[in-house]
């Protein structure tokens, strides 16, 4: 972890160290949990322990992990696997959300519903996946003649709560018209930003419709039904197990980098826009 806001005990993480616990099982695998702390002073001490601890493979959440995180790992002798970031220019095995496919689809859902002025809702702490999710998004935008304005990108704390407050506070201080659509990079931040709008008298979807992503149970409670892209994380945990117990029986040298697609899912948060809404938004 590097400030925790991301990498927390949420039904995201649940779910995906659920589907490790069950591979590791189902491969009679014991599986050790390590926690480690990035601002922790004796960091590089405690990865040396975890060399000599006589561990067969390390699978590494590398979520809330930069490029310099992972540099102290290079002295690695056991196969090492990062999971949920993809860490392109690194020479390690990954696997991974198709995380610029997630952004790609939301916009181009977006613009087929009829949304032409779109913005991004993501997080005040980057990190990899999100700035692909946000790379995708303005791919998509681009191919359509649209472009992401510096104005419409709100960034808020990637929790439920931050992202309420920061979201409110944006939205004050606004004076421009908002976007007629949103993507918002996972599910938690758009159920924070939703509550957001709605406390500022917007009313979702009919002035505002929002995406998220990671299809979470709340996606179902909330009014409206949020429209997210479908994670498939039990398979993103069972994939990165198997991957590493390949390495670690075949002494594998080759680096795979695994990428699983998203699947967008329908539901209530998103209007589509009939042509005479179209022309007046553009008119106005």
């Amino acid at each position: 972890r590097r400030h925790g806001k991301v990498v927390r005990d949420t039904p995201f993480f649940s779910e995906l160290i659920g589907s490790i616990e069950s591979a590791c099982h189902a491969h009679r695998c014991e599986l050790v949990i390590t926690y480690m702390d990035a601002s922790d002073p004796n960091l590089r001490t405690r990865i040396s322990d975890i060399y000599r601890a006589g561990d067969q493979g390390i699978l590494l959440l590398g979520t809330e992990m930069r490029d310099e995180d992972l540099r102290m790992f290079q002295d690695c002798r056991v196969p090492l696997l990062v999971l949920d970031s993809l860490f392109l220019w690194d020479s390690h095995n990954a696997v991974c959300i198709n995380n610029r496919q997630a952004g790609y689809l939301a916009a181009e859902h977006l613009y087929a519903c009829g949304h032409r002025h779109i913005g991004l809702v993501t997080s005040s702490f980057p990190f990899n996946n999100m700035t692909d999710r946000s790379d995708g998004f303005c791919a998509a935008l681009r191919k359509h003649g649209c472009e992401l304005r510096g104005e419409d990108v709100f960034c808020v704390e990637p929790t439920m709560e931050g992202a309420a407050h920061d979201m409110l506070k944006l939205l004050e201080a606004r004076a421009q018209p908002l976007p007629t659509a949103l993507f918002a990079s996972n599910d938690i931040i758009a159920v924070g930003a939703s509550r957001a709008l709605k406390q500022r008298g917007f009313a979702l979807p009919d002035d505002v419709s929002i995406i998220g992503m990671d299809d979470l149970p709340i996606c179902c409670v909330t009014s409206p039904q949020l429209s997210t892209l479908a994670v498939h994380k039990r398979q993103l945990g069972t994939a990165a197990v198997h991957r590493l117990i390949e390495m670690i029986e075949r002494r594998d040298s080759a680096v795979y980098k695994i990428a699983l697609d998203v699947q967008l899912v329908q539901r209530e948060s998103v209007k589509e826009l009939r042509a005479a809404e179209q022309a007046a938004i553009l008119r106005g």
